[in-house]
C-alpha cells in the first residue's frame, strides 16, 4: 500500500483534532511568565509560535503544522500508551524546534515566516536571539515535567539526553549549511550529512521519544529512530523543492530565496552532481555575491530537468520509507491497525512531489 492509498483506509484526522488543543495548551503552560516585566520576551515567543500579534494581543496567525509533538503522540499510541501522558514531551520537542527556527531565520536573514516578519525582523537580533535562547531553556524544563505524569526518573532522563544530542546535532547540521553557503561545490553525501543534523535529528528524536515513552525495547526505538531520520530526509528534500518550485502563498516565505543566498539545497545539489549541468551551476554560484543569478539558476534546472530527477531520488527514499515502516509493523505485532495511523499521518505531509 502507498502513502496516498493509505489515506483512504479509514480517517485518523479526529484523533489529531482531539490533540491538537491539549498541545497547544501545553506549548503555552511553557512559554509564559506571570512578571509583567517579561511579558515581552514571552511575547516574542508567542509571535512565533503564532498566537499574538506584534501588539502581544492575541491574534489568529499561522502556527505551525505542530508535526513534530504529533509524531511524538502518535508513537505513544501506536505502543498502546495513554498519549496524554505524554504532553511534556510533545512540547518539549515543538519548543525546541521553533528555538531553532528563530535562530536559522537570524542566521539566514529571513524577514519572512509564515506570511508575517520574522521575529528578529520585528524586534531585532539581540532580543530575537535571547528569545530563541528562552525557549531552548524552556525545551528542557518541559521534557523534565515528564516525571509529574508518572513516569520513572531513569525514563526522563533518557528523553532529555535524546533532546541534549539533539541540541548538538542541530547547531551540526547548521553549521554545515552555513559553511556550504561558501564552498565551490558541495556532494550529495554532503548535503545528506548536512540534513541528517539540521532536520533529521528532530524527527529522530521524535519517533524515539515516543518509543521510549511507549516501553519499546532497545532494538525497536533503534529502529523508530532510524525511520525518524528517514522522515528527515524526506521532508527537507521536499521542503528544498518547494522552495524553488512552489509560490510564496504555499510556503509562507520568499520563493527562491535560497537561491539569492547560495544556498547549497537539494535541486542545486543535484544540478552540480549532474554530469551535464555541474560545471555550469558551479560557475554561476561562483558569482559574487551581490550578483543576481535566480533567473539563470531557475532557467539551468528546467533545461537540464533537475526537477524530475530529483522527484526520481525523492521516490526512492520514499521507498526505504517504506521499508522501515514495515519492518516496525512486523517487530511491534499488534499494533498494526495503530501503526497504519502513524503512517496516514506521515502521508499528509510527504507525498512526493509531481515529477512532471
Amino acid at each position: 500500500m502507498t502513502y496516498s492509498d493509505s489515506v483512504s483506509h479509514g480517517s485518523f484526522q479526529p484523533l489529531l483534532r482531539a490533540w491538537r488543543h491539549p498541545v497547544e495548551e501545553s506549548l503555552q503552560q511553557y512559554l509564559v511568565s506571570p512578571d509583567p516585566a517579561l511579558q515581552a520576551h514571552y511575547g516574542m515567543m508567542g509571535y512565533h509560535m503564532g498566537w499574538v500579534n506584534e501588539q502581544f494581543t492575541p491574534a489568529q496567525r499561522p502556527a505551525g503544522k505542530r508535526l513534530r509533538p504529533m509524531l511524538v503522540l502518535l508513537v505513544c499510541h501506536v505502543m498502546g500508551l495513554d498519549a496524554m501522558r505524554a504532553l511534556p514531551a510533545a512540547a518539549s520537542v515543538e519548543i525546541l524546534h521553533n528555538y531553532s527556527l528563530i535562530h536559522d531565520d537570524i542566521e539566514d536573514l529571513d524577514e519572512v515566516r509564515r506570511h508575517y516578519p520574522t521575529v528578529w525582523k520585528v524586534w531585532g537580533k539581540g532580543l530575537a536571539i535571547n528569545a530563541g535562547d528562552g525557549m531552548h531553556a524552556c525545551a528542557f524544563r518541559a521534557m523534565q515535567d515528564l516525571t509529574r505524569n508518572g513516569f520513572d526518573a531513569a525514563v526522563v532522563l533518557d528523553a532529555v539526553s535524546l533532546l541534549n544530542r539533539t541540541c548538538v546535532e542541530l547547531t551540526e547540521g547548521q553549521f554545515l549549511d552555513l559553511r556550504y553557503e561558501t564552498c565551490d561545490s558541495v556532494t550529495l553525501s554532503e548535503y545528506f550529512q548536512m540534513v541528517k543534523g539540521k532536520t533529521a535529528a528532530l524527527f529522530s528524536t521524535c519517533l524515539e521519544v515516543g518509543a521510549l515513552l511507549g516501553g519499546c525495547s532497545p532494538e525497536v526505538r533503534q529502529l523508530f529512530r532510524q525511520t525518524g531520520q528517514q522522515v528527515g530526509y524526506v521532508f527537507q528534500m521536499r521542503d528544498d523543492l518547494a522552495g524553488i518550485w512552489d509560490s510564496r502563498e504555499q510556503t509562507g516565505k520568499h520563493t527562491c530565496k535560497d537561491i539569492a543566498h547560495r544556498k547549497k539545497s537539494f535541486p542545486i545539489v543535484a544540478a552540480m552532481s549532474h554530469p551535464d549541468s555541474g560545471s555550469q551551476m558551479r560557475a554561476l554560484y561562483g558569482l559574487a555575491p551581490e550578483e543576481n543569478i535566480t533567473g539563470p539558476v531557475t532557467d539551468l534546472l528546467h533545461r537540464f530537468d533537475i526537477q524530475a530527477q530529483c522527484a526520481q531520488m525523492l521516490h526512492q527514499h520514499t521507498d526505504i520509507l517504506h521499508s522501515l515502516l514495515a519492518e516496525l509493523e512486523a517487530r511491534i505485532t499488534g499494533h498494526h491497525r495503530s501503526l497504519e495511523q502513524l503512517t496516514r499521518y506521515l502521508s499528509t505531509f510527504l507525498i512526493p512531489p509531481d515529477s512532471g
